[in-house]
């Protein structure tokens, strides 16, 4: 879906069938998807952000003001954030 859901046990199934389909490719825009989980919903306390790769897109692109600016918006809010990389076996080696 393309909102938030509860953390339910259907929930949680959907969302992993939905992630094994996902592929690794495109830009990964850190800083606007972040925004917007934050802003659009006063009730989430937890967001899970799954990406391939370093930023790309967006507002801004240099990971550490994308982190200031994250903390920042999080600051009275203390959300759980929870950060998850899907990696090509080649990107994987490099690191």
């Amino acid at each position: 879906e393309d909102r938030e859901v509860p953390a339910t046990k259907e929930n949680i199934a959907r969302a992993s069938e939905w992630i094994d389909k996902l592929s690794v490719g495109g830009g990964t825009n850190v800083y606007d998807t972040f925004e917007d989980a934050l802003e659009s919903n006063r009730l989430v306390d937890t967001i899970f952000f799954l990406g391939d790769g370093s930023p790309s897109l967006g507002k801004y692109t240099e990971q550490e003001e994308i982190l200031v600016r994250i903390r920042w918006m999080n600051r009275f809010r203390k959300i759980r954030i929870h950060t998850i990389a899907l990696l090509r076996e080649i990107d994987a080696e490099r690191r």
